[in-house]
């Protein structure tokens, strides 16, 4: 300062400016420094903040990579569609953990079979719970169902973020996942052979009037999709989708064998990649004629169809499949029983044959070998080794 000959008054002016540029004016005098100002951030340019636009996008892009099939894309859009409705919010901006919440007091509410009939798909969801409560059915949905969800419903937040979308910090979906207990995994029972003997002792099997009157005894046998899905499943365990979306080139022989190639195709996807696979056909399916539905080109069962767009090819049959269950076991046995109880059912037998290898368990069944030593050593299991454990499954009729 002195050789710049600049006055003392000059030189705390300096000081001073060069504090308050700083910020540590405040520090130095005591006095308080104003907070940053934060703007609210708004959405990127383009970018629809909804929670169904967030699925759509990240279907788009899932579809085009081939990161997930078209059965999975279109669940996680219904499960968009879920998420906004039990909670009444739509842009993913403003969902709270609150929110999650609420969503799952839902899903605890629910029927497992809600929306199925064509008179629950005009009521909201809470009717649909209230109806359900009043009648004593609101069991909610599976474990596995709501764990589910509450995936997907992470998946579209994390989308959202990296969208660059503002999303609360402190929402976090699956957080309110459920723990499954041992008896969360018997959601659903297995059918005993007694069942199955009665519900094949049915007049959809056995001869019935008329295509309208499936369920009193006549002449007919029908060989429609009632008739083949059951049977398939009994001598498979394979799920009901994977049967009904069944392509005729899908019956195919594999060394000499005729196998089910349950694989995706254009008529629906499989649930995982332990889920494609091939199914000997039992001596049973080839006698009651299953050969024959080759001559045409399309679906194996060719009167499948989706009763909403989107929807399982297989639920055209549930409302007479659900019948049968009614008329042929006793009303304490119905809970917890339904089409996959087939499943299973031949998990079980299979599993009752002590020289069946548990890698062939594995590949009839579609699951993914438990070992590492399973998963990455050893031979296949060969059609002719699945055709010797299928052929023990005893016939249901």
């Amino acid at each position: 300062m002195i050789n710049q000959q600049i006055t003392l008054e000059q030189a705390i002016a300096v000081i001073r400016g060069s504090l308050s540029d700083s910020g540590l004016l405040a520090a130095v005098v005591g006095q308080p420094t104003p907070a940053p100002v934060r703007e609210e951030q708004e959405a990127p340019a383009g970018v629809d903040p909804s929670i169904r636009a967030v699925a759509d996008r990240l279907v788009a892009v899932q579809l085009r990579t081939g990161a997930a099939n078209a059965d999975t894309c279109a669940a996680l859009q219904k499960c968009a569609d879920l998420i906004a409705e039990a909670t009444g919010v739509t842009d993913i901006r403003e969902m709270r953990q609150h929110h999650v919440v609420a969503l799952c007091a839902m899903l605890d509410r629910l029927p497992p079979s809600y929306r199925k009939s064509a008179s629950e798909r005009e009521m909201t969801l809470e009717q649909i719970a209230a109806k359900a409560e009043a009648e004593g059915r609101s069991d909610g949905l599976a474990v596995g169902t709501v764990n589910r969800i509450l995936t997907n419903f992470s998946m579209l937040v994390k989308r959202a973020d990296d969208e660059g979308l503002q999303i609360h910090p402190k929402l976090k979906p699956t957080s309110l996942r459920r723990k499954r207990t041992k008896k969360s995994r018997a959601d659903r029972l297995a059918f005993t052979q007694d069942h199955i003997k009665s519900i094949f002792q049915s007049p959809v099997w056995q001869g019935c009037q008329n295509v309208a009157r499936r369920h009193r005894p006549g002449p007919n046998i029908i060989k429609d999709g009632l008739f083949w899905l059951p049977l398939v499943a009994a001598y498979t365990g394979a799920r009901r989708e994977e049967i009904a979306g069944l392509d005729t080139k899908d019956l195919r022989e594999v060394d000499g064998i005729w196998c089910l190639d349950i694989r995706e195709n254009e008529h629906r996807g499989v649930k995982t990649d332990a889920s494609t696979r091939l199914i000997p056909v039992h001596p049973h399916l080839l006698e009651l004629g299953i050969l024959d539905l080759r001559k045409n080109d399309g679906l194996l069962f060719d009167d499948m169809y989706r009763k909403t767009a989107g929807g399982p090819l297989g639920e055209c049959i549930a409302y007479n499949w659900r019948r049968v269950l009614e008329e042929r076991l006793p009303s304490s046995d119905l809970p917890k029983r339904c089409f996959h109880s087939f499943r299973h059912s031949v998990i079980d037998l299979l599993e009752g044959m002590d020289d069946v290898r548990d890698r062939t368990i594995k590949a009839i069944i579609g699951h993914t070998p438990d070992s590492i030593t399973s998963k990455v050593y050893g031979s296949e299991a060969t059609p002719a080794a699945m055709l010797k454990a299928i052929e023990r499954l005893p016939r249901v009729f």
